[in-house]
């Protein structure tokens, strides 16, 4: 029952717990519906959305990334960025190179056609001292429409002398790595879409269940969610909630968390309360939202495990900070 909860919470490797509920929050409110790109030549890739709300920059996508993993949001290809293959910098100049002989001594020039006799070539090649003369017919070139007409824009090389229309396409990063256009790399530009079938997921994963018992923590109480706790057999159980009235006691409570998408099965509640006996927890919890199918509430009743459950988040929150109150005169 537990998995998803805390494979969703290694976000917590690099941001802290409070932002990861942040960022379910906002998804809750809908404010995450699309997570857009921002490119720009001196910082690549962003995804400012997510960097003001948890307060990073480069591991934005990451994060993204990692949340689709959890298929939490879907991604789609919005565009491409071209790239150092040595470095992966995005900061290029580009060249223009010949094709023939691959130099970077390549010029722009204007075609014209001389419409009298139809030659065409290079505008350089028309001119004289006081304005155009053809190369072939040595008739004087006046008026654009008339005696000539622009033909097209080609390239020439100082270096071979070829003439071309198409160019190749150099690259230099900002660290000095010169390559082609065959020899770049490109970075696929997403945009992240969030999965609506994951939203119960999510009002699931909101539940801070910390914030719920801070009254507790308050008093002196510790409390830990997620929580990783050694049995008496030396294996290490997980919860979703471990609450404990000092150091070096056994849990006065242990709970896992369930939730529409992820019903639990009499075979997980078993675990429960196998893993429950292995850490000597005085009670067990089992957090249902909205609740449990009534033969598996009978089950853990039957086991001693105390089924508390919620129509909504609010309503479990509710629930929680009345058990927390009875808990509070019992710490010694």
């Amino acid at each position: 029952m537990s998995l998803m909860y805390l494979n969703s919470l290694k976000l917590e490797d690099r941001i802290s717990k409070d932002k990861v509920y942040r960022l379910y929050g906002e998804l809750l409110k809908g404010n995450l519906k699309v997570v857009e790109p921002a490119v720009s030549f001196n910082e690549g890739v962003r995804y400012p959305k997510i960097e003001e709300l948890l307060g990073v920059k480069v591991e934005a996508q990451a994060l993204l990334d990692e949340l689709c993993e959890e298929q939490i949001f879907k991604v789609e290809i919005d565009g491409n960025v071209v790239v150092c293959p040595r470095c992966g910098s995005h900061r290029l100049m580009l060249s223009l190179l010949c094709p023939r002989c691959g130099s970077k001594k390549v010029v722009k020039a204007v075609m014209l056609q001389h419409l009298s006799c139809g030659h065409v070539d290079f505008e350089a090649n028309f001119k004289v001292e006081g304005g155009l003369r053809c190369p072939r017919c040595r008739g004087q070139l006046n008026a654009l429409g008339s005696d000539y007409k622009v033909h097209s824009t080609l390239y020439s090389c100082d270096s071979c002398g070829a003439a071309f229309s198409d160019p190749r396409h150099g690259y230099t990063c900002d660290l000095g790595h010169s390559f082609n256009g065959e020899e770049a790399a490109m970075r696929v530009v997403k945009l992240y879409r969030f999965n609506e079938e994951k939203r119960s997921l999510i009002e699931r994963l909101a539940l801070n269940l910390e914030e719920m018992l801070k009254p507790l923590a308050d008093e002196g109480w510790r409390i830990e969610s997620p929580a990783r706790i050694p049995g008496l057999s030396g294996v290490l159980h997980d919860f979703e909630l471990a609450v404990t009235s000092g150091n070096g006691k056994p849990p006065s409570l242990v709970a896992s968390l369930v939730s529409p998408d992820e019903a639990a099965s009499a075979n997980e509640i078993l675990a429960l309360w196998a893993k429950a006996k292995d850490v000597n927890a005085e009670r067990t919890l089992i957090l249902a939202v909205p609740g449990l199918q009534e033969e598996n509430r009978k089950l853990a009743e039957n086991l001693g495990i105390t089924v508390v459950e919620g129509r909504n988040s609010g309503e479990l929150k509710l629930k929680l900070q009345e058990l927390a109150e009875n808990l509070k005169d019992r710490k010694t």
